[in-house]
């Protein structure tokens, strides 16, 4: 049964006339320690096909589409998700920024 199922999906992929094409996503974080006045220290944007598609800042705290597309296909519950994330990731970065300042900070002689 399995492998017949394989096979029929197989068959289904390989119909003249069907569309195979692979999507790649990009995500980019960036993080700086000191940023410029009205600009946020985390940002995150997501690329699909080099189209930017949403982007996530900390100044926004939460994810907002970039494409018209983006804001008619999505639900609130993939922005909820991708927001999310987005603050999950904001954390990290805020904790590993806060550990790399007490570890450059030292006063003790490095030999």
């Amino acid at each position: 049964m399995a492998l017949a199922l394989r096979l029929l999906l197989l068959g289904a992929v390989a119909l003249p006339g069907g569309h195979c094409r692979l999507h790649s996503r990009r995500i980019l974080d960036t993080v700086v320690s000191e940023p410029a006045p009205g600009l946020p220290w985390y940002s995150r944007v997501v690329y699909v096909d080099d189209q930017l598609t949403y982007v996530y800042t900390s100044g926004t705290k939460r994810a907002e589409p970039y494409t018209l597309w983006m804001a008619q296909n999505e639900g609130s519950e993939f922005w909820d998700e991708v927001t999310w994330w987005g603050q999950r990731f904001q954390k990290w970065y805020n904790a590993s920024l806060n550990t790399l300042s007490q570890l450059y900070n030292r006063t003790e002689d490095i030999e």
